[in-house]
């Protein structure tokens, strides 16, 4: 099932799915899909804000959120 993923603003950035390892990202009427590795990470920029999403086992996700901006 997947899970709504939010970045340090509170904004949902992804759609994950730790079991099966998918990660779903909409942005600007694009779709990117891709299957992480346990072990995996998936980095999404977004204006200032920058999210790394680590699959860490089949049932989790480590989540860093973090400004860019200098």
């Amino acid at each position: 099932m997947l899970e709504p993923i939010k970045d340090l603003q509170n904004h949902i950035v992804c759609y994950a799915d730790a079991k099966t390892g998918l990660l779903e990202s909409k942005y600007k009427r694009q779709i990117t899909r891709t299957h992480l590795p346990i072990g995996g990470n998936f980095t999404i920029i977004r204006d200032k804000t920058e999210t790394v999403i680590k699959r860490i086992s089949t049932i989790a996700f480590e989540v860093h959120s973090y400004s860019t901006a200098a």
